[in-house]
Parts: C-alpha cells; sequence; structure tokens
C-alpha cells in the first residue's frame, strides 16, 4: 500500500506562475477551455514527488496548436519575449497518436493536445482519434494511476475514473477498462504495466496479470508491436537504479522476457548451439541444432534471471563482509557503482545466449548471406537497441566472465596457492597457483576497466552452479519431484526453486516500501521456498561465501605476480617507435599485430627488462624487418 497517496497537494511557485499564465490567457483571449495537466505529472504530484519538469496539458474543446497560437499572441501583447513552440507530427510507430504542439515555458517543457477518444481495428495498435469528454480520455489511458488531471481553472484533482486515487493509495496496478480491451487495443500498455509496477513496488491486479499473459496479447506483441517501442520500455526498466530487479522479476513472470531477449520468433532456425553446450542445454547431439524448447520461458531464461538475481544477493551480502577477501572483490570500485551498472545486468540476463550463434541475414538476393553472431551481440543490437559499444561490453563481460569461472571452477581454495614458473615457447613465466603472469596480464589488458564487472559476474556463477547443485541433489526436490512436480526433472524442478526462493529471498533487501513477492502464493515453488528458506538461505550463503572466497584468489593471484593497474600500464615501445626506429621495414597488418603481440608477452614474462633489453629482443625474433 503506498503511504504517500492523496487528492490535494501544493503546487511550486513556478508550477503557480504557469498555470497563473495559462488562467489568463483563456479569460483575456475568451478561449471558453478548460485546461487539465494529465497523465504523469499528476500521479507523481500525488505520490509526494518533485521535479518533474513535463507537463503535458490537455483541452477540452480545441487543438493544442490553437491553444499555443493563443498563448504566443497573448504573450506578445504584454511585451514580453517572443514565444515559439514547434509540432511534433503524428507518428504512430513512436506512440504519437495525435498532433501535439510543444513549447519551453521557463524550465517546463510543456505538450498541448485535445481531450480525445480512440477506436482501434483488430490488426492494428494505432488508434484512429476524435475529440473526446474527460471520461472517454481518461478510460483510454493506459492505467488508473495514469488517468488522474489536475484541473488548472479550478485549481483540483479530478479522478474521472472514480479508481485512481484509490489505487494510488493501495498500490495497485490496473487499467481503467477491461485488462484484456485494454491491452488487445494496444499490447504495449503490457510493459508499461510492469514498468509502473516495478518503479512504484506496486501490486500488478490478478486480472491484469492474467490479461498480460494471455497467448493472444503475448501474439499481438511479438507480431504488431515494433522492436524499438519495446526495447525502450525494456531499456527504462532494466536502466533504473533501484526498481530494476524487480522489473526482471515481473518481466520474466509476465512471459515478457522472453520476447525481448531472444531471437525474433520466426527466425529460429538461425540458432546454432555449439557442440560443447548440448549436453548443459539437454539436446541431442549434433553439430548443428535447433530447439525452439530453449526460446521458452520454461528454463532458458530462468538461467539468465537467476544469475542476475544471485548477482544481486552476492553484492548485498558482500558489502557487508569484513576486511577479508570477500570484500575486496570490488578492486577499487565501490559497491554502488557496481550494483547500478546497467551493462553488467544485461550481461548477466542475457547469459543463456553467450555462446549461442546467431545467423543474422545480411541480404536476401539470389543466395542468402549470413554473418555469423553471438546472440547476446545481436540482442543487444536488433532487440535492445543498446549501441555497438554496448554491445561489445556486454560480449566482453559474458567471455570474461567464462574464462574466470572456467579456471575458478576446480580450484580448491582450501589449498594455498604457492610460486612457481611455467615454460612456453621458450619462456619462462612466473606464476602463482593456476595463474600465470603472461596469461592472466594480457587478460587483465584485454579487460581493462572492465575487470571488476567481470570478476563479480564470475563469482556469482560459481555460486550460483553450487547453489544449484547442492538443491538440485537435496531431499526438497526430491520431494517436490516425487509428490507435487512430477512433470519435471529434478534439474528443471531445482531451478524453478531456485528463482522463487531468490525472488523471496530479495524481499530482505528490497527498497524502503519493500518490494513485493508477486508470483502466486499458492505455486508449489513459491509455497516450498517460503516453508525452507532457513535451510535455503543458509546454503545460499555459504555459496557466496565459496565464490568470493575463489574470486579472492584471482585478486591474491594479481597481487603476487605484480599485475596491479596491468591495464593502464603502457608498453616500453610504442607501435610508432618499433615501426619507426626498431623494425623499419615491417608491414602493417597482421604481421604487425603479432609482433606487438610477442612484445607485450615478453614485457608480462619479464617486467624488470628496460626498453634496450625489448629492443634487442624484438631485433633477433624478426631480423627480416630490422
Amino acid at each position: 500500500m503506498s503511504q504517500f497517496a492523496t487528492t490535494t497537494f501544493k503546487v511550486t511557485p513556478e508550477e503557480e506562475e504557469l498555470f497563473s499564465t495559462l488562467r489568463r490567457v483563456v479569460k483575456e483571449e475568451n478561449l471558453g477551455t478548460v485546461i487539465r495537466v494529465a497523465g504523469g505529472w499528476v500521479r507523481d504530484r500525488l505520490l509526494g514527488y518533485e521535479g518533474k519538469n513535463d507537463i503535458d496539458l490537455a483541452l477540452d474543446n480545441m487543438l493544442g496548436t490553437e491553444l499555443a497560437d493563443a498563448l504566443v499572441a497573448w504573450n506578445d501583447k504584454q511585451g514580453l519575449p517572443t514565444l515559439h513552440y514547434h509540432v511534433v507530427q503524428l507518428n504512430p510507430e513512436k506512440s504519437k497518436h495525435l498532433e501535439t504542439a510543444t513549447m519551453k515555458l521557463g524550465k517546463f517543457d510543456v505538450d498541448f493536445v485535445n481531450l480525445r477518444s480512440e477506436s482501434y481495428s483488430e490488426d492494428s495498435r494505432i488508434p484512429s482519434m476524435k475529440f473526446g469528454t474527460p471520461l472517454e480520455d481518461a478510460l483510454r489511458r493506459d492505467l488508473t494511476i495514469n488517468s488522474l488531471f489536475y484541473n488548472i481553472n479550478t485549481q483540483s484533482v479530478e479522478d474521472i475514473t472514480g479508481k485512481g486515487v484509490q489505487d494510488l493509495r493501495d498500490g495497485v496496478i490496473r487499467t481503467p477498462l477491461p485488462a484484456m480491451q485494454t491491452l488487445m487495443d494496444d499490447p504495449l500498455r503490457a510493459f508499461r504495466a510492469v514498468r509502473f509496477a516495478s518503479r512504484f513496488h506496486f501490486h500488478i491486479d490478478p486480472d491484469l496479470r492474467d490479461a498480460i499473459r494471455h497467448p493472444d496479447v503475448l501474439s499481438k506483441l511479438q507480431h504488431k508491436v515494433s522492436r524499438e517501442r519495446i526495447s525502450q520500455e525494456v531499456i527504462q526498466m532494466l536502466s533504473h537504479p533501484v526498481s530494476s530487479t524487480e522489473a526482471a522479476i515481473l518481466l520474466y513472470e509476465m512471459k515478457l522476457l522472453p520476447l525481448v531477449l531472444t531471437t525474433p520468433f520466426n527466425e529460429v532456425d538461425n540458432i546454432v548451439i555449439p557442440v560443447d553446450r548440448q549436453f548443459s542445454t539437454g539436446m541431442k547431439s549434433s553439430e548443428t541444432c535447433v530447439n525452439t524448447d530453449l526460446l521458452t520461458p520454461s528454463l532458458y531464461h530462468i538461467k539468465g534471471l537467476n544469475l542476475y538475481l544471485v548477482m544481486k544477493l552476492f553484492l548485498r551480502q558482500q558489502s557487508g563482509a569484513d576486511n577479508s577477501s570477500h570484500s575486496r572483490l570490488v578492486y577499487g570500485n565501490d559497491w554502488e557503482s557496481l550494483e547500478t551498472n546497467a551493462v553488467l545486468r544485461y550481461a548477466a540476463l542475457m547469459d543463456h545466449g553467450r555462446d549461442v550463434v546467431y545467423r543474422f541475414l545480411l541480404q536476401q538476393k539470389k543466395k542468402p548471406t549470413y554473418r555469423p553472431m553471438p546472440l547476446t551481440y545481436f540482442i543487444c543490437m536488433h532487440q535492445l537497441f543498446i549501441g555497438k559499444k554496448s554491445g561489445d561490453t556486454v560480449c566482453l563481460l559474458q567471455q570474461g566472465a567464462d574464462i574466470l569461472h572456467k579456471q575458478l571452477k576446480s580450484v580448491d581454495p582450501q589449498i594455498p596457492m604457492e610460486n612457481g614458473t611455467v615454460a612456453d615457447g621458450g619462456f619462462v613465466i612466473p606464476s602463482f597457483g593456476p595463474f600465470d603472469r603472461v596469461s592472466l596480464g594480457l587478460r587483465l589488458r584485454d579487460w581493462g576497466t572492465q575487470f571488476p564487472s567481470i570478476l563479480l559476474l564470475a563469482c556469482s556463477k560459481i555460486s550460483l552452479e553450487a547453489f544449484e547443485r547442492q538443491v538440485e541433489e537435496s531431499a526438497i526436490v526430491r520431494d517436490l519431484v516425487t509428490t507435487r512436480a512430477a512433470d519435471l526433472s529434478p534439474h528443471t524442478a531445482a531451478q524453478h526453486l531456485v528463482q522463487a526462493f531468490l525472488q523471496h529471498r530479495l524481499q530482505a533487501f528490497g527498497p524502503k516500501k519493500g518490494m513485493q513477492l508477486h508470483s502466486d502464493t499458492e505455486d508449489v515453488f513459491v509455497s516450498t521456498a517460503i516453508r525452507e528458506a532457513n535451510v535455503l538461505t543458509s546454503w545460499l550463503s555459504q555459496c557466496i561465501v565459496t565464490g568470493a572466497t575463489k574470486g579472492g584468489l584471482v585478486l591474491d593471484a594479481i597481487s603476487a605476480l605484480a599485475l596491479e593497474g596491468e591495464w593502464q600500464r603502457p608498453l616500453l615501445l610504442s607501435g610508432k617507435e618499433l615501426k619507426h626506429e626498431v623494425l623499419s621495414r615491417i608491414p602493417n597488418g597482421p604481421i604487425f599485430t603479432q609482433v606487438m603481440a610477442q612484445q607485450t608477452k615478453f614485457e608480462l614474462c619479464y617486467p624488470h627488462r628496460s626498453k634496450a633489453e625489448v629492443i634487442d629482443y624484438l631485433k633477433s625474433q624478426y631480423p627480416d624487418f630490422v
């Protein structure tokens, strides 16, 4: 229940100045219209939030451009600086269903539009428009909490649906009209419902929950709504530093996560699963496999969600750890910077796509041309549209975490690591435990400032893997499979139980008002997670300690091998010096890259060698280019 909702609020002096000016314009220009503030500004003010400078004005009997013209003319009569406005044209693909006049007034960005009613055809989410009454305008909106008006003329809140204010008080997300009707008119509202529920920590009304998960709504979302519009909603949710966890859980529960973090549903034939991953995904052995079951919410996306939730709990548990190897894992970062890293969040949630190849169709002529790319990269670029830089970083985090995870998987933290050496192609390389200075140094240089995020992701994977294994082998899961989930394998049952428990556990760390447990309480996994919470909490805590301890071994190796800040260390010989002063005959291209890599390896192997010794080494190795 919201503790902030009220039917009255005090406008700020700047807002009062704006509203007073608008009232004067209506009166002195004889416009005979009622001006209402609509939507988010009213909702946020009733919840006690200030600082929103976007104000949407709804007019009952004139177009937005007509009021904007009247405001400009009135302003000129007062001898004030000339006002200007521009018109945002009709653009249904960007959810601009009506021409809108927009103007900067003081610190406010003000949109002018008329009250309207909408009607939809069966095969489109783009409505036809006409002038409407306040009730028609309120009923056409996505949610009751967004259907409230502030009447500037009477200076009062209008809850025309009779539900908006009460839903703010009760913390409920519901639609003004029957939920199926509202979502079938515009299925994108399903994502908006999740966004506002997670942002305000509200419950989604049961009828709306059922409607969001209805096959007809999900089908319309797949086929009638552009990926760009969906991605805008999802990015707003997953980028939020506080409510992103709740958003991710809700997206999964509402069956919306697979609509974003997967391939287009008509292109599953372009999925290639590498042989070395087929066993873990339960696929039959063949070199190129397609299994559409992997693209369903049942197991495919729950792995990424579980990793993300464990990562959140890992951070929370380790932020309170003592000054041991566990709490060193931030490695120069503060906990908050890692917890609010949106790219790291994407890397965890898209863990299912880290080593899946997607064949992207470049052109379709006589012969189709495909470009293989990691599924993760495809999702970043063509589903989320977060850009090449972010897409590259997400892939870097996943690849780096996989490397550390595999290296640490078999390490026993109880066995002390010792200094040593390994031989490699004539080099005698310093080592510490399973880490040698060259391999670890090269990786640190590749990972750069992303190393703390990579280490956190790797430790979280280790913790989750250990926890899932312990749960799967437990009597708890055996009882579930035997009595109440007989249609599932122990592995699948364990995955769902882990997800239900992680969500339950995160409530203890939720925001001030409390992150709500959205799953139906009669769900067998939720009820089991709650009943066995003490045991599962103890297991998870120990698994996180194991992951943190193994992560601490990487930091021990970095210290023992004197690799702190390695990614910031410039080479003794720059590329320009190498080409013009040392190997003047070396060609550009792969050979030049190879020589620079060999120099890096030499400097990592022998960190105390001088620049002159590096030059002598390169000349001895590449005499043809001297």
